[in-house]
């Protein structure tokens, strides 16, 4: 059953169990149809997730429908999501298409920069009923010593899913979960 990655998370994070989120790595039928089949065998919701090189091979267009003939044929949540979204155009491209979920990763960018290319593809994420998770930041590059190189940014990397993670106190990179409104999990 398609839906998106909000409504299986949101059951998830109130029933404390995860979501697996696939790479499909090219998106074969064979894949896609063994990662939707071992959900239901599981009767566990899944994430298909969609890489724009590995589309660029098989078609975005011939992933999704696939996908949405494969989320058909079982009773579990299934999400469409692309990976790595790398630009406003792509990730409306896949939204047009009926992606169900989409991560834009502007990290190349500023900051500043990164943060407002992700409110306009937020805009028209939530337009479509879309959640958006965003790549904010990058994660400190290290030399072989376990030091931030330079010019590399020390900081954390925040998704908007609530996931924090970064070179906190070493390597390597530690997580921590976050409740809705910030506190720790």
């Amino acid at each position: 059953m398609l839906t998106t990655s909000f409504e299986m998370l949101q059951k998830a994070y109130e029933g404390h169990y995860a979501v697996p989120a696939i790479n499909t790595q090219g998106g074969t039928y064979d894949i896609i149809r063994a990662i939707c089949m071992a959900a239901e065998e599981l009767k566990s919701p899944i994430i298909l997730a969609h890489y724009v090189s590995t589309g660029e091979y098989s078609g975005h267009d011939w992933f999704f429908e696939t996908a949405r003939w494969m989320a058909e044929k079982v009773s579990v949540p299934v999400a469409v999501h692309l990976d790595h979204g790398d630009s406003f155009e792509r990730c409306m491209e896949m939204l047009k298409i009926g992606f169900t979920s989409i991560m834009y990763d502007g990290s190349a960018y500023p900051v500043e920069e990164n943060a407002r290319r992700t409110e306009e593809v937020g805009k028209v994420c939530r337009a479509f009923g879309v959640p958006l998770e965003a790549e904010i930041g990058e994660l400190a590059r290290l030399d072989d010593q376990g030091k931030a190189m330079p010019g590399s940014c020390p900081g954390l990397r925040r998704k908007s899913s609530g996931e924090i993670s970064g070179t906190l106190s070493g390597w390597p990179a530690q997580r921590e979960r976050l409740r809705p409104g910030g506190s720790a999990a």
